[in-house]
């Protein structure tokens, strides 16, 4: 018999869409599952434009929103308790707006973004690896086989 022991924390601080928070845990743990990554911690901060924006700039220096930001633990605690991911913030403003402008779901664009930003908590940089790792996530966990990394 397997244990999984998973835990998804999600703190949604946005109020301008409705946040699937069971969807966004359930696709958490088939894509932690997916990569044999089944004592895992991962915690989701949901937020907006303005407060990504704000957390860009302080994190990466750079002055402009974006869809989603990942920061894995640092190194001095990842010695200390090695099944701890890191962070990730999503902002549910821009996965509305990209979702429109790529003719997919919510959902699938959630998948998408969690997909590219578990890989960045695992060391993977931009890269055709990344993007090939992705899209063979992505064909597991969605029913749309079709769907492509954007």
């Amino acid at each position: 018999m397997i244990t999984i022991v998973m835990e998804i924390l999600i703190n949604n601080i946005q109020n301008r869409a409705r946040v699937p928070q069971k969807k966004i845990i359930e696709k958490c743990k088939n894509i932690l599952s997916y990569l044999s990554l089944n004592f895992s911690e991962l915690s989701i901060l949901i937020t907006d434009d303005k407060e990504i924006r704000r957390l860009n700039k302080l994190y990466r220096n750079k002055d402009k929103k974006t869809n989603v930001l990942s920061f894995p633990p640092e190194k001095k605690f990842k010695k200390i308790q090695n099944n701890i991911l890191g962070d990730i913030v999503i902002s549910m403003e821009r996965v509305k707006e990209e979702a429109k402008k790529y003719k997919i779901t919510i959902n699938q664009r959630l998948s998408q973004l969690l997909t590219h930003s578990i890989l960045h908590l695992l060391g993977y940089k931009h890269s055709e690896e990344m993007e090939k790792k992705s899209l063979k996530i992505l064909k597991v966990i969605e029913k749309d086989k079709n769907l492509s990394f954007m």
